[in-house]
This record gives C-alpha cells, structure tokens and sequence, in this order.
C-alpha cells in the first residue's frame, strides 16, 4: 500500500459524507485504540512518516496520533502492518473510511484512502478520495473514502495521506472510522407501473430505481469488448448495486432511411439490454442524439426536440422491438430546450439560430408512437429548458402534461456543465436545488407524479460534493435517480466519468456518493451531516453542514443578507455548539439545546466584542428581530443564568447587551416599547462594587435606568426623580439603591430607595428626597 504514495494526485475540494445505507452500515471496524488511540498508536504505522502516541491535542477521547514526515513529500499513517493488524474484509462489500486530522504547524491538503488487500499480503486494489485541506486552529473531519472490495480481497487498510508536508512536519490523527455494508443488488422484477406519484414493481412493491447513465452507442454503431457497455462493465454495474442503467441511442444508426445507418446497429442495442435486463436491472432506452431532418447526413447531435417524422418512425420500430421486455423503459428525448410549452408537447416548425427551419416531434407525440405499437412499458418525458436554467431542467406546467399512463416525469441538472470552478462561476454551484429554483423547481410535480433526476454530473473527476447533493435532494424527495456517467473519469477529456479505471471498476472521488447512494437511505451507524458546499470567487468553496445548512437555505442561502459562506461548519471553542461564518458580517450558530440561529451586523459585532458565545451571553436563540415599535432589532441569546440575555440596537443608540434580572425587569415592563427605551449601555458594575446597571433612551429627556444589588433586586428609576437621584451622588448618596419602581402618590410620583424615598409634585413640577 505504501508503494502508491508517489502516484497520489491530489484535487482540493470538500465533499459531505456518504448517503445513509439501506444495508445497515457496520460499526466501526477499527476497535479500540486501532481507531481512538487513547492509550497506544493502535498498531497503525507511518509512510514516509513516524507515527507515535500524543495526549494532545485530540479531536475525541484521551489520545491522538502524531504523524511525522521523515523526508520532504507526502507522508501517510497506516492502519496496519500486516494480518494482526489489518482489518478483515470480505470482496464484494462497500468500505468507508474516515479520520479526523490536525496540522500542528502547517495545514496541507489530506486524503483518506482504501488499500484492499489479499490474503497473501499483495495490496490488490487502492482508492483515493477527495483531498480535504487540514488547519492548525482545529480538528477537519477528511472526505470519506468509499470503495468496493474486488474478488481476492482478505483485509483492508485506511490510510491518512498529507501531501507537500516538510521533513520533520507534525499532523495529528484521531478518531478514524471504517465501516462497511452490503451492496443492495436484487433483481427488480417487472413489468413496472405507475400509480400516484409512485413507480411500483410486478409484486406491486414501490420501486426507486438508482443507477447510471452509459452514453456509448449515442456515437458508436458497436459494443467492442473494453468499452463501458460490454457484458464485464454492466456485470460491475450490478456489483454496485445499480438497478437502472440509462443507455444513450442515436437515431441515425437505428433509421434505415438515414445515411448514418448501421444494419448491425440494433443488435449492439440488443447487447445492451440483454446484459441489463438478464441481471434483473432496469434498461432505459434515451433518444440521445438525432439530426434534423431538414439537413442530410448531418452529424448527429442534441437538438432542440426530436425530429418529425424520424424519432417517431426511430420510437415506433424501438418500442415494438422491446415491448416484450418487462424491464425495458424508454425515454423519449434526452434534453429538449428553447421551446414553448406548447411546441414542447406537440411539436411544430422550428428556426434555429444557423436559420435552418424543421419539424418538431412533441412529447405527445412520441409518446402515442410508443403506445401505439402496444407498448405497456414506462415512458419516461424529460423537461424543458435552456441555457439559463439548463437543457431539460425545467418541470412541464400542469396544463403541458402528456396524456397517458406510466409515465415518468424526468430533470436534467447541471450546475456546472462544461468546467468546474473556477471557469465555471455559477452562483452557488454545488447546490443543486435552491429552495423553489433548480431541482427544487420540481418538488410541487413530484408530489403528484412519478419523476426521477435521470442525468446530473460534475467536471471533475476529483470531486463528488455536486453528485452527494443530488443524491442526498432526490433520497430525501423519495426520488429515484441516474447518474452521469458510467465511465473512467479523465480531466479535460473525460470530466464526467465517475469511474477511476475499467479494470476493477473502483469509483474515483466523484463516484463514491454514487456508490455509497446506491444501497439507498435508512439510519446508519454513524451518520454524518448533510452538507451542502457553496462557492464564489470571492469567498472560495465552503461546507455549510447539518442544522445551520437548513437555517441558511430558509434565509435565502446565498442570496440571503448573509451571503455565501467564508468558513466551513466549525466547531466552537467550547466544544459545545458549531457555526459558520458569512460574507455580510453574519454568522448563525448553533447548539443541540439552542438551535441554529442567524445573528449579523451591529448586533453580532458587539456579541463578538464580548465574548461570542463563551460571553455572559451565551449562544443565540432568536434570528435577528424586529421590535413592534418598528424602530429597533434584537436578538436573544441562552444565557446559563435563567434570565436570558439580549442585545438591543436602533439607528440612534446602537447596540448595547442586557442580562440577568436587570432584563428580566426591563421585559416585565414593557421592554423597549415601555418608558424605559432602548439600551444605551450594557450591564455595567456600580462604582461602590456591590451593584449593577443598565441605562435606557427614555423619550422623555431625563433618560432612565434598572439598578440591582443582591439584596434589592432590580428597579426602575426614571424621570425627574432619577434626575434627582443622580444628583445626590447616585447609589452613593444617602438614600442607596432603589427598591421600588416608580409608583403613583396623590399629587405625584415615588420612588422609594434603601434609606429613603424621592418624590414628585405635579404641581411644583420639583422632586424633593429624605434621607
């Protein structure tokens, strides 16, 4: 396993964990020290590293391990040296490794890695995950690595991999995970309906289907042995536990009356589905590319729609050639754009933008071509679109739906669709559903119809944060999905390959959330946070996790008063809470008692001037908030005194915090609406030291206070009578502190103090004292 560390290449990005698995994950294989290291270094040894036992830092328990490059280049931990030590593994289960680590002097970028090994000690297979840069201020979860354990596998090893690091540089490991389950691969038996928003199997059991997407015959007439479609490549597709393939055809090879017409063409289709459907999987059969008809022996390509009559006559010979087949479904065209709800439906003259004027098919169309040949199969109708939104990422309105029955609504998503970031500079790209935009736009049809996202990828083979976001949107929808594509992933030239090679058909960093999705969501052993990252050129990509995401989406995300995130989700300093910062000077934290709260602008500076959260004040509890007069905000915060705290602020006074019972009189008074006003200081100690203030606005010129002693309790004092007060010499003077509110006395106004009381005449407008 050391061996690979030279052919280690890296790609920054973050990337949240595997979806949950329908086969219960295991717990984590790496027992006692071998995964805590409290006491020892739990077998574990270095590459190119020393690796020893440290009592701190740690990111969990009493121990940690320290990782030491013994020469300038990547260093690695490994968890084993040999068949004590290596943990057992049996071929055809799904591994997933984790750790959490820590630069002690320099953050570098860090991989987690699988070495599957067999039983001689030879390491048969290695699978890199997504570099995940490590910090010297805290502890970072690495990117789960996920592989499948190929036939021969007796053991597997996680490895921690920190690239560039100097000789004699420090990182710390601690709590590394190792958990494996099942691949859900049954045989899915049809024929498959609908019914509802719902696609049910021949046992009328619901049926998600999940798999891929194959787009080899869209531009070759033939399935040669190597290729993504040959019987070994779909035998591979089954071991993942893929139950729906997507296969992209051209209409030009399969239409006699077509100059790019190939005789062998639909036998190399029939491959196809007889490799798929013979495994118990789902064949969907997508028009991919046509020409228009209009221009001859053009290169076939994506159009704006299918083309009459050649994709009807394409669906009426494809249909009846695959009726039979319960297992078959067709997809009548792959990415239809730049049409009307109408032309989209029932197709018509279009001009492109070369000036070429042809005929349209509409969905209605191909549809009834489909039936019409006795068809009972799924019919799977992609959206609309355009380059704004995407090619087919648009939901047919209600009044646009096709007339039939087992049809499947289908959406395209790319958020990036040629390059990732930098080049492509999408807002938010690695969100692809904005609450009421993107995929989300289809919520409101998947309530009432089948739908499925049946293509969506990313161009970059070394990142998966776009493919773990789709999948975790359409599990939590209850959605089925295919994903692009089945192929080795190659920069540059083959971006959207999520496949690290097509030996033994190991997912590279982009596949593993395929891979891990495919077994589907129940509860695992170790969940970990939904995440979503975010991107600008400005800010960077950051992971916004758990809690504090779904704050963030329901503000309005990025295009919230906060803005796109600067940090990742980060863990407080008091290890209590976890939070994340925002471009507009905002944040929103949270705790598992508190909640995830939002606070921003002047209210959150002087919350960080005192403290943040480890301040008197404690962790938010409300957003920031408008007060019913209208003139100021606030927010509330936990504070551990039972009291409460807050921080009020207007455009005149600022903000200023209160606390404790000095609050607690101030709201049963009336708050910032009673006489009293807004804060103009925080809770302050008196000059005696044995007493505490707040000072208010009070509109009526002489300002006001509330004063508290251990032995008073808090007061109120305003007015003219404060204005007398305070010219005594405060609680200084001979009366001391007050002890009673301001109350009504015939002909004025009391207040009364420790020693003695001041009252007010309404009809010499004067307040007098006795001490």
């Amino acid at each position: 396993m050391l061996a690979v560390l030279s052919a280690m290449v890296p790609f920054v990005a973050t990337l949240p964990g595997p979806a949950a698995h329908a086969s219960p994950e295991s717990p984590n294989l790496l027992v006692g020290d071998h995964g805590s290291f409290d006491l020892t270094t739990g077998g574990w040894v270095g590459g190119n590293a020393s690796v020893a036992h440290v009592t701190s830092p740690t990111q969990a328990g009493l121990g940690a391990l320290a990782m030491a490059a013994t020469s300038a280049g990547t260093a690695g931990a490994v968890s084993g040296n040999g068949p004590t030590t290596w943990t057992p593994a049996q071929a055809g289960q799904v591994y997933t490794g984790s750790a959490w680590t820590e630069a002690a002097s320099t953050g570098r970028s860090v991989d987690a890695a699988l070495g599957f090994i067999s039983s001689t000690g030879t390491t048969t297979t290695a699978v890199w995950g997504q570099v995940t840069p490590d910090v010297t201020t805290g502890w970072t979860h690495t990117t789960p690595v996920v592989g499948i354990a190929p036939p021969g596998t007796a053991y597997v090893e996680l490895v921690v991999y920190v690239y560039g690091a100097g000789q004699g540089e420090t990182h710390y490991v601690d709590t590394a995970s190792l958990t494996t389950h099942a691949v859900t691969n049954a045989a899915v038996t049809g024929p498959l309906h609908t019914s509802g928003n719902t696609i049910y199997d021949a046992t009328n059991a619901p049926l998600r289907l999940r798999g891929d997407n194959v787009d080899w015959l869209d531009f070759s007439p033939s399935i040669p042995s190597g290729s993504p479609l040959d019987d070994n490549s779909v035998a591979h597709m089954k071991q993942w536990g893929v139950n729906a393939a997507r296969v992209h055809l051209s209409e030009d090879y399969w239409n006699p009356n077509d100059c790019n017409f190939s005789a062998s063409y639909a036998a190399a289709v029939d491959q196809a589905v007889q490799s798929i459907t013979s495994r118990g999987m789902v064949a969907l059969l997508d028009l991919h590319s046509n020409t228009r008809q209009s221009s001859t022996c053009a290169t076939s390509k994506q159009q704006r729609m299918a083309d009459s009559p050649g994709a009807v006559t394409f669906w009426s010979s494809v249909a009846a050639r695959y009726q039979s087949n319960p297992l078959v479904a067709f997809d009548l065209y792959n990415e239809p754009h730049d049409l009307t709800w109408p032309q989209w439906l029932n197709g018509g003259s279009l001009t492109d933008s070369d000036g070429v004027t042809w005929q349209a098919a509409g969905m209605q169309q191909l549809y009834d071509a489909v039936r019409g040949t006795g068809a009972r199969n799924l019919v799977f109708v992609s959206g609309n679109g355009n380059n704004a939104n995407g090619w087919a990422a648009i939901p047919p309105p209600a009044t646009s739906l096709v007339a039939g029955y087992n049809i499947v609504y289908a959406a395209h998503y790319y958020t990036c669709p040629t390059q990732a970031p930098p080049a492509c500079t999408t807002s938010d790209p690695y969100n692809p559903a904005p609450p009421g935009q993107r995929l989300d736009a289809w919520s409101p049809l998947a309530t009432t119809q089948p739908m499925m996202v049946t293509e969506f990828g990313w161009p970059d083979p070394g990142n998966g944060t776009y493919y773990q976001n789709v999948v975790n949107w359409a599990e939590a929808k209850g959605i089925g999905w295919t994903a692009h594509k089945w192929a080795p992933g190659t920069a540059g030239t083959n971006p959207f390959g999520f496949l690290a090679d097509q030996s033994v058909f190991e997912p590279a960093a982009s596949g593993m959330p395929v891979l891990a999705g495919l077994a589907g969501p129940v509860p695992s052993a170790s969940p970990v946070p939904n995440c979503t990252t975010f991107y600008s050129t400005a800010t960077g990509s950051h992971q916004v996790c758990g809690a504090i995401r779904d704050k963030y989406l329901a503000l309005g995300g990025p295009t919230s008063f906060l803005g796109f995130p600067t940090t990742d989700t980060t863990g407080t300093p008091d290890g209590i809470g976890q939070f994340n910062h925002f471009a507009n000077s905002g944040s929103i934290y949270w705790t598992s008692s508190t909640g995830a709260w939002s606070i921003h602008g002047a209210i959150r500076a002087k919350w960080a001037s005192m403290g943040w959260e480890q301040s008197i004040l404690g962790y938010p509890t409300t957003d920031e908030t408008g007060t019913s007069d209208g003139a100021g905000r606030y927010n509330d915060f936990s504070s551990a005194d039972g009291y409460g705290a807050s921080i009020y602020w207007t455009s005149s006074t600022g903000a200023w915090s209160i606390h404790g019972a000095i609050r607690g009189k101030y709201l049963a008074l009336g708050g910032p609406t009673s006489f009293l006003g807004y804060p103009i200081t925080d809770e302050t100690g008196t000059p005696d030291g044995v007493g505490r203030f707040n000072h208010f606005s009070s509109a009526d010129g002489y300002g006001a206070s509330i004063y508290w002693t251990p032995s008073t309790g808090a007061w109120s004092i305003h007015g003219t009578i404060r204005s007398k007060w305070a010219s005594m010499g405060w609680e200084r003077s001979c009366l001391g502190y007050p002890v009673s509110d301001e109350f009504a006395i015939p002909g004025g106004r009391q207040s009364n103090l420790q020693r003695g009381v001041i009252t007010y005449s309404f009809s010499s407008g004067q307040a007098t004292s006795s001490c």
